[in-house]
């Protein structure tokens, strides 16, 4: 990745076909499963941009999975650490570059 934000054009309305999971929580089809975030009443950190693809596709997840969202401006690693223990996180989607 260049690390510089892209416009992606998809070929399907994927917000329009969403999937039922039950207990009030929907999935984008064919996209992330939420087997690690987007737990109801949950609690997501969002350590990168959401002008990513995958970073804004796991927060709208939780978002659509009832779970709140904690999102940073900008990555900082102490800051990272603070905010999954004052938060209690309980999902966090990171990058190699990040781990």
């Amino acid at each position: 990745s260049t690390g510089r934000p892209k416009l992606i054009v998809l070929a399907e309305a994927s917000f329009a076909h969403l999937r039922d999971l039950g207990e009030g929580r929907l999935a984008m089809i064919d996209g992330f499963a939420c087997s690690g975030g987007g737990v109801a009443d949950g609690v997501d950190l969002v350590p990168s941009p959401l002008s990513h693809n995958a970073p804004f596709h796991c927060a709208i997840q939780g978002i659509l999975s009832a779970s709140h969202q904690v999102v940073m401006t900008g990555f900082d690693a102490e800051l990272m650490l603070q905010l999954l223990q004052d938060y209690s996180c309980t999902f966090c989607y990171l990058v190699p570059t990040i781990m």
